[in-house]
């Protein structure tokens, strides 16, 4: 009586467990490190206003860029920690089926 529990969507194309976990895109890594730029910039004199700031804003607009133009998600399969990517209409999917 072998069952998958959890979400029926998504299964990984190298073991096909469907134990797999969103890592995210180019876009949220972006974004990301922008506002950590921006953050970190903010309070450091001199280099942080005009190196590290600037560095974050321009990650943070190629974010919103990047966020248009990406169709694809990253995921990560739990049981043999093999990366792979899916169209954003089944990680749409995906999202829908595990609330």
């Amino acid at each position: 009586m072998s069952k998958n529990v959890g979400q029926d969507v998504i299964y990984c194309k190298n073991c096909g467990s469907n134990t797999v976990k969103y890592t995210g895109n180019i876009s949220t890594l972006l974004l990301a490190v922008g506002l950590a730029c921006i953050i970190v910039g903010a309070f450091i004199p001199i280099i942080g206003w005009f190196i590290v700031l600037p560095v974050g804003v321009i990650c943070l607009i190629a974010s919103i860029i990047s966020y248009f133009f990406v169709k694809k998600s990253n995921f990560k399969c739990q049981s043999c920690k093999h990366p792979f990517k899916v169209s954003l209409e089944e990680y749409k999917i995906y999202k829908a089926s595990i609330k």
